[in-house]
């Protein structure tokens, strides 16, 4: 017969190591719970549910700014030609309106209709002032744009969880780019995305992410790449 001390004392060993086991088990859960990700084979993930649905209102927002925006881009350009005193009205704002044009030319809402106006009121100013003056705002327009993604807490070293969340619908395209051509592909991205007369949150957002991307090359390269863009329309405005 057992002595009833001993019993006890390795019933309370045993259970005090599978105490310890569960807190560590604990500690490392909640590691990855931190983290945002669990080990592979886990099958585990933390937020997907949320960032998934955050990148279909994300799509879905956008598809529908896009097309309310080509809506309104043609409402405008019909009154503008269709109204002589607009069209006038227009162009009695000069270069003030001009530099307006450019900062929402980089905007989801507002870039189609944007582009519009500028076919309406550039056929009344000259081709080279009135291309310098609107890429100077949609350098502005730009510029804040990447100033508020560059200081959102979505880009801190210390926020990985909510850039893997955000983000999720970039990561899998970035994924397939060598590291050594990554920044070069993003520039080529950004660039065709300024050119063209589409919304530049994307080029925008592409730009902050990439930390090598200072201020001064995102304003050289949203003058060139809007400037491209801008400076066709100016002139096609001018000669049609």
């Amino acid at each position: 017969m057992g002595h009833p001390g001993g019993e006890s004392s390795q019933t309370f060993q045993s259970t005090a190591s599978v105490h310890d086991n569960q807190c560590r088990l604990n500690r490392r859960n909640c590691h990855f719970l931190a983290s945002g990700s669990f080990p592979r084979g886990s099958g585990t993930t933390v937020g997907s549910g949320v960032g998934h649905s955050s990148f279909a209102r994300w799509r879905d927002f956008n598809i529908v700014a896009l097309l309310a925006s080509l809506a309104l881009a043609g409402l405008v350009f019909f009154i503008g030609r269709r109204f002589p005193l607009v069209e006038r009205l227009l162009r009695s704002t000069g270069y003030f309106g001009t530099f307006i044009i450019g900062i929402l030319y980089d905007y989801s809402f507002t870039a189609f209709p944007a582009t519009a106006l500028l076919v309406l009121i550039g056929k009344s100013q000259n081709v080279v002032m009135a291309g310098t003056v609107a890429t100077f705002g949609a350098v502005v327009g730009d510029l804040a744009l990447f100033g508020l993604f560059r200081s959102s807490k979505l880009f801190r070293s210390d926020q990985l969880r909510h850039q893997n969340r955000y983000s999720m619908w970039w990561a899998p395209i970035e994924r397939r780019i060598s590291p050594s051509w990554r920044s070069v592909v993003i520039v080529a991205l950004v660039v065709l995305i300024l050119v063209l007369p589409l919304p530049n949150e994307l080029a925008d957002f592409l730009l902050a992410r990439t930390r090598r991307i200072t201020t001064r090359t995102m304003i050289v390269i949203s003058y060139i790449g809007n400037g491209i863009g801008i400076y066709t329309i100016v002139w096609l405005a001018k000669v049609a």
